[in-house]
């Protein structure tokens, strides 16, 4: 080794030394402060905030619990009723899961998150008291319990048993513990910010060292130089990334940790500016090379700019890009910049979940018509957020102003109201409660709901009250319109010609209108068989009961009540708004009717008798007549004339006969009636009916008088007609009459024999024979019947006419 070289080594090696002992020292000190920045992060994290966050959803829980409850009390039904407990229970197992994380993660006495674990429990009584007497009907004492005894709990679950411990002690607690953190971080910071920069000012002063000691060592001291004052910026073991970017040459150098942190192994891809603008999210690309450009153009000395880098799996990360120009030209641009990227996702997720959650906070509000303020009662100063501002018909926009702005927007005549419960709230240190209406400047006015919790300082003199508003002109609406509703209802109930009452499974009535009270007396609270029958046990059997188990409508009458009416009562399932089973009975007075009724069976029964008597009368002088043809006969030389006539008018009085034998005078029994006249029309020729048989398929129909009369001479005419001449020396045979319904306005009859049978030549219409000739003017004209006849294998007469005409 020459001269040179012993020299030139003399002199690099200490000074390699010097700097790389200061190197892994500052290096080992940047690390070490940056393992205990990121621990300082993380506890902040993992405990100050994650208790505060889980203190503020037991209270955001607390408050909605209160309101579930509030929505057991005013229920309608059984579903409402249970959704309403579901969502009590819901809440409920929230907050106990939040109490255990608080638990986990409260750097403090873990007796005062025991004692408001504990004050948390005490609920359980509060909520099954509601429900219990909620179910039992008794709405007024839940509502009672649920205005009262939940406020107070809210106010205990923050304040504690002591007034100073509680949620409201745990979350102080822990944002002190956070502050406590952000200011240990903050001093490590400065701390380690100027152990950096005596490093870099220590690395630039051995280099302008190293530069004068060896400015004769061209090339190879030139570029030991670079590599000396290149590493002076490196920290190698650093999470973060760092670059140093030669703009000229457009060669980028990076650390480790800048490949890591985007998931890629080191020296993956050969760094570039143009490779750093590719992994630029598309959306941040035109503001960051702006930045970036500035920077470069010398408009700021260094930039601090936020933005997302495409990771090796595609995904996007969010880092904090920082730079500064170290290197610049005669005209001021950078030929050489250096920086870092550190990454925080998790910050910006966190943010992000952060705004996310005040988003929906700041919609559930809006949706509800609920805005929420603070008073400043030291500065009497009432800061309100954008949606209280929006129910007062101010600008969107939370604003802070003197309280009495606010108190000039109350209504006149609800102002002293509103100070009175101020001050009564700030006296007995008690939830503030006040509805009241506001006037918009546009001179609308709306009615307000508000409540809030003051707060007091140590000397116990009011610090300030914060709370929430809600606008309730919608409700008062709804409320005002259910009371007229229910004025004209029971109006309406009290107009009605007809008794109505409710009644439970226990027999009490919960209602009755004007109608039952002037008939049986006051009658509400009371017990139904003691009001409407004066008993002093239930009636067995009740037809009012079975309602109760059929869950169906019922319809009876009362034969006689109390009051000597009788009544139609018509009973109905009904369901009262706590979900009690009940049943509705609408009754009308059915006195009149009944007693017309009476009369009109009355009536009936008189003029049924009246038509037996005149069938009677008919029948006896048809008898008359047919008498004294038969004496008229007698000595007559063509006595046949006579017995026929007789005949006619004998099928006649039958008709009568068997209608005044009946119990239903609007018809007789057709089958009956054709029986006894062929009986009698055998006896009247004295036929053998062992030669001449009779086949009878009548349907047993009934027929009225108008339609039976002229059936019954068809019949006597056509069977007298076969028996005269069907049957001639000594034949046998067989006659048929048949009658049956074809459908429910026709009806078709049948006479037919199998004896000679009428010859072809004869016209039944234009023939001598009366009886033919009579039976077919009778069934055409009298009946409007079709005949139908058929000479083969004796004689058929088919006969069809519509009995209603």
């Amino acid at each position: 080794m020459n001269r040179k070289h012993s020299i030139l080594f003399s002199g690099i090696f200490p000074s390699i030394i010097l700097v790389g002992m200061i190197i892994f020292v500052v290096g080992g000190f940047a690390i070490y402060e940056s393992q205990q920045l990121a621990d300082l992060a993380d506890k902040i994290h993992d405990h100050p905030l994650a208790v505060s966050n889980a203190v503020r959803k037991i209270q955001a829980n607390i408050n909605a619990m209160h309101r579930s409850m509030k929505d057991v009390v005013i229920a309608n039904t059984p579903e409402e009723l249970k959704d309403a407990i579901e969502q009590v229970d819901a809440d409920e197992v929230e907050s106990f899961k939040a109490f255990d994380l608080i638990s986990e993660r409260f750097l403090g006495d873990q007796k005062y998150v025991e004692s408001a674990r504990q004050d948390f429990k005490n609920w359980k009584a509060i909520r099954d008291s509601v429900i219990a007497l909620k179910r039992q009907g008794r709405q007024n004492e839940a509502a009672k319990i649920t205005k009262t005894k939940g406020p107070r709990h809210i106010e205990l679950m923050n304040a504690g048993q002591d007034g100073k411990s509680g949620l409201n002690y745990l979350l102080q607690f822990a944002e002190n513990k956070a502050d406590e953190f952000r200011i240990l971080s903050e001093e490590r910071k400065q701390k380690t910010t100027i152990g950096i920069f005596v490093v870099f000012v220590l690395c630039i002063i051995l280099a302008m060292i190293a530069v004068i000691l060896f400015r004769h060592n061209m090339r190879a001291n030139a570029e030991l130089q670079q590599s000396e004052e290149r590493y002076s910026y490196v920290i190698e073991a650093t999470k973060d990334g760092l670059w140093d970017w030669s703009i000229s040459t457009d060669k980028v150098y990076v650390n480790p940790g800048y490949y890591t942190m985007l998931g890629f192994e080191p020296n993956e891809f050969t760094p570039t500016g143009q490779t750093w603008i590719n992994l630029l999210h598309p959306d941040d690309r035109e503001r960051v090379l702006r930045v970036n450009n500035d920077c470069i153009e010398n408009k700021t000395k260094n930039f601090e700019v936020e933005y997302r880098l495409k990771t090796k799996s595609g995904s996007w990360k969010w880092v904090l890009g920082r730079g500064t120009a170290v290197n610049r030209d005669q005209n001021g641009r950078a030929l050489r910049m250096v920086g870092t990227h550190v990454d925080i996702t998790d910050r910006k997720q966190a943010e992000e979940a952060l705004q996310e959650t005040e988003g929906r906070l700041r919609a559930a509000l809006h949706a509800a018509d609920m805005g929420t303020w603070h008073w400043d009662a030291v500065n009497n100063l009432d800061t309100r957020d954008a949606s209280f501002n929006r129910i007062l018909g101010l600008e969107a926009a939370e604003s802070t102003q003197p309280v009495e702005d606010f108190l000039q927007r109350v209504h006149p005549e609800d102002r002293s109201s509103v100070n009175q419960e101020i001050k009564r709230s700030i006296r007995e240190r008690d939830m503030y409660r006040a509805e009241f209406r506001i006037v918009r400047p546009n001179g609308t006015e709306r009615w307000l709901r508000d409540q809030g919790m003051p707060f007091y300082d140590e000397q116990e003199n009011i610090s300030y009250m914060t709370g929430a508003v809600v606008d309730t002109t919608e409700r008062k609406k709804i409320e005002e319109t259910l009371s007229l509703e229910r004025k004209r209802l029971f109006t309406l109930m009290d107009s009605l010609p007809a008794y109505v009452y409710l009644q439970s499974p226990d027999h009490r009535i919960h209602f009755a209108n004007r109608y039952f009270r002037e008939c049986f007396g006051e009658s509400e609270g009371r017990l139904c068989y003691e009001v409407i029958w004066g008993a002093t046990k239930p009636c067995s059997p009740c037809p009012t009961f079975k309602v109760f188990d059929s869950k169906a409508p019922q319809v009876w009458e009362w034969p006689e009540s109390l009051d000597g009416r009788s009544y139609q009562a018509y009973d109905y399932p009904f369901i009262d708004i706590d979900g009690t089973f009940l049943v509705l009975e609408l009754g009308i007075d059915i006195t009149e009717r009944k007693q017309m009724e009476e009369q009109l069976k009355k009536s009936l029964a008189e003029k049924d008798i009246l038509l037996k008597e005149i069938h009677h009368r008919v029948k006896n002088n048809l008898q008359v007549v047919s008498s004294i043809i038969e004496l008229q006969s007698k000595g007559a030389k063509d006595i046949q004339i006579f017995k026929e006539c007789q005949r006619r008018i004998k099928s006649m009085a039958l008709i009568h006969e068997l209608l005044y034998q009946s119990e239903d005078m609007s018809g007789i029994n057709f089958f009956n009636y054709t029986k006894h006249l062929v009986d009698t029309i055998y006896r009247t020729y004295g036929s053998d009916k062992t030669r001449i048989t009779t086949v009878q398929k009548i349907d047993a129909v009934m027929l009225g008088l108008d339609i039976a009369v002229p059936c019954g001479l068809i019949i006597n005419e056509l069977v007298s007609n076969a028996l005269k001449h069907a049957f001639p020396r000594g034949r046998k045979g067989e006659i048929t009459v048949a009658l049956q319904s074809v459908n429910e306005d026709e009806i078709e009859f049948m006479v037919s024999d199998n004896g000679i049978g009428i010859p072809e030549n004869v016209d039944i219409r234009n023939t001598n024979s009366l009886g033919l000739k009579l039976a077919t003017i009778v069934a055409e004209h009298q009946l409007g019947a079709h005949i139908q006849l058929d000479r083969t294998g004796g004689t058929s007469f088919k006969i069809r006419f519509n009995k209603n005409q």
